[in-house]
């Protein structure tokens, strides 16, 4: 289903890359208002650790093979049934599991 996602990428990520392009979204968040927009999930990226201009940052790549809406987990881990709706509390707790 489609949904509307407000991500601080600006400076981060260009327009470029994120066009039509696959992504990973956490959706199963409490929608939260950001700058008047309701967003409605979470998109996975990851940063190098720098601040400022300095950091890079990057999408999780996605590949083609990887039906829509699959389930991510991680090697090493076993594949758990996602929480229904996570709270922002939740959310931070739910990657200590």
């Amino acid at each position: 289903e489609p949904r509307i996602v407000v991500a601080n990428l600006a400076g981060k990520v260009s327009m470029e890359d994120l066009v039509g392009r696959r992504v990973a979204v956490v959706a199963n968040l409490k929608p939260a208002k950001m700058r008047g927009i309701e967003s409605t999930a979470m998109l996975l990226s990851a940063s190098d650790g720098n601040e400022g201009e300095e950091e890079n940052v990057e999408l999780l790549r996605i590949p083609d093979s990887v039906p829509n809406g699959e389930l991510i987990y991680f090697e090493g881990k076993e594949p758990s049934e996602p929480d229904t709706m996570m709270k922002s509390k939740g959310a931070l707790k739910a990657f200590d599991r």
